[in-house]
Parts: structure tokens; sequence; C-alpha cells
């Protein structure tokens, strides 16, 4: 039996976080945070699906029309993201270094890596504000890039999306 991978959520959201380019040196830096999200933030937003977009399926991002980071970028780009509720999971690293390109679950027609399922939580409540990317080595960029996540997620953790 295949598993279904439709996502069930109440609400979608792209998320970009900026890479500046640095005009004439290259950008040095290998770590940039996300912003602020009002609309994704603990109590607020339950996390459902977390995917994020190449170049050659998304070219410019919906967020800004910022051009999306090269494949080698994201190659070697990885997310980690803070929980934000009471308890064990507040202020720890819920997700630790995942490799971007695994929530990378669209199939072009260039051999970019694709992840065959999305990436599914359940009721993943973030704290955004400490939540970061990290790039293997300074990614040299001239010109601003973007890479941008789309984050699926339900208005409350008892949602009747979530019955399906």
């Amino acid at each position: 039996m295949r598993e279904n991978n439709n996502i069930l959520a109440d609400a979608y959201q792209a998320v970009q976080i900026t890479i500046p380019g640095v005009a004439s040196t290259g950008q040095t830096g290998t770590t940039f945070q996300f912003p602020d999200l009002p609309y994704l933030r603990p109590r607020q937003a339950y996390i459902q699906a977390i995917e994020v977009y190449t170049l050659a399926s998304v070219s410019l991002s919906p967020v800004s029309g910022t051009a999306l980071a090269s494949l080698g970028i994201m190659q070697k780009t990885a997310v980690t993201l803070y929980g934000g509720i009471d308890g064990v999971k507040q202020g720890n690293q819920i997700v630790q270094q995942l490799p971007v390109l695994r929530l990378n679950n669209l199939q072009n027609g260039t051999p970019d890596p694709f992840a065959v399922n999305i990436m599914k939580f359940n009721n993943l409540e973030v704290d955004w504000t400490k939540s970061f990317i990290t790039i293997g080595s300074a990614p040299a960029n001239t010109t601003d890039v973007a890479v941008v996540f789309g984050v699926y997620f339900n208005f409350s953790n008892k949602s009747l999306m979530n019955d399906f």
C-alpha cells in the first residue's frame, strides 16, 4: 500500500531567508537567521510540513522577487529549527542541521536532488527568531539570493484537518 503524501493543513506561508550579496568581495557569512514570522509563532501555528524550492523549480522568490540560491549553495546548506513551546522543547534544537535539499520534493527537468515524500511534522511549534540556516562554506555571492521554504500549518493542534 502506498502512503498518502497529501498534506492537509489550514494554511500555507512562503518564508524567505535572504543571503545578502557583497558587491566586490562576495559574502563571507555562513549562518543566516529566519525573519520574525508573526503568523507562524508558537501557539498560533502548528507545522504540518515544510518544503524548500530550488532555482530550477522557482526562479524568483514569491516573497520578494529575489533570485533563488544556486543548486551549489543549496547542496551545502542545512536548516536548524528551535522548539517554541514550554517544557522540554522550549529553546532546544528540535531539527538539527537537516540538509535543505531533503526538503525539496519537486521533481523538475533538471538533475536537482529531490525527496519523493514531503517532510511532514506533527504539530511542530517553532521559534523562528532562533532558527537559522548554515552554509558549509561562504557562498561568495555578490548579489542577494534567497532560500525559500514553504510552510504548511494548522491554526490549532486540534484542527479538523488533522482528522483525515
